[in-house]
Formats: C-alpha cells, sequence, structure tokens
C-alpha cells in the first residue's frame, strides 16, 4: 500500500528533524552555559578585586573583613 509508504517515510523523516533540532538546540545550550559561566566567573573576579582594595590591612581595612572576603573568594572558585 503506497499510503504506509508514504506514512513511514514521513514518520522518519519528522523522526530526523526532530532529533537534529535537539542536537541543535543541546550544542546551543552549553555554548549559551559555558558563557554564563566564565561572565559570572569574570564578575566574581572583579568584585573581588574591588572589595579587596577596600577591605585589604595595607589599605586600612579591617582583617575579619578580608579573611571573610577570602572564604567568598574560596567559594565562588576564583
Amino acid at each position: 500500500m503506497l499510503w504506509k509508504k508514504a506514512y513511514k517515510e514521513d514518520a522518519e523523516y519528522t523522526r530526523k528533524e526532530s532529533e537534529k533540532q535537539n542536537k541543535e538546540f543541546e550544542r546551543k545550550y552549553k555554548e549559551a552555559l559555558i558563557n554564563d559561566i566564565n561572565k559570572c566567573s569574570d564578575f566574581y573576579k572583579q568584585c573581588y578585586r574591588i572589595l579587596a582594595k577596600c577591605v585589604h590591612p595595607d589599605e586600612g581595612g579591617d582583617v575579619e573583613a578580608m579573611k571573610c572576603l577570602n572564604q567568598l573568594k574560596i567559594m565562588w572558585g576564583i
């Protein structure tokens, strides 16, 4: 029957297209996630540098504040 063959071909084509779209979405999602992680890391580094200048004991800051900032640095992974 011709319609069964056409249906199977259409179903196979739809499945392949769906898989292709899923792979493309997954690739773009991973790229976006990696970019976001890198941006967050850069943001944390920038925040740390600014805060370190303010609270560093050599600059007239507090030793306890610097200890807390160093703990944040460890938590942030920078």
